[in-house]
């Protein structure tokens, strides 16, 4: 018989199951923002959104440059969207 505190690691996976439950419900709550947002004609489209955020989002902790780089391919179009939905929202034209 072993006499080793598995104390520490049990610990540590259940944080890395909540943290991830919390991952899982953290997207489909931004999902949830961009369909309603688009249903309210606030956007023209949440699948752009919602690219747009999956793909800053894996830029967090990307130290190779790689996906930096994916996400200086959509950029142009981000700001696109973005103008238009000040627009949208602040009913002024972008200067």
């Amino acid at each position: 018989m072993s006499n080793i505190n598995y104390t520490k690691f049990k610990d540590s996976l259940k944080r890395l199951e909540e943290r991830y439950k919390d991952y899982q419900v953290s997207l489909t709550r931004n999902e949830l923002l961009f369909k309603n947002a688009f249903a309210s004609k606030v956007i023209d489209s949440a699948e752009v959104w919602i690219q747009f955020n999956i793909k800053r989002g894996n830029t967090s902790l990307d130290y190779s440059g790689e996906k930096a780089n994916d996400t200086f391919e959509i950029i142009s179009s981000f700001i696109a969207e973005a103008i238009n939905l000040y627009e949208t929202i602040s009913k002024e034209k972008w200067q």
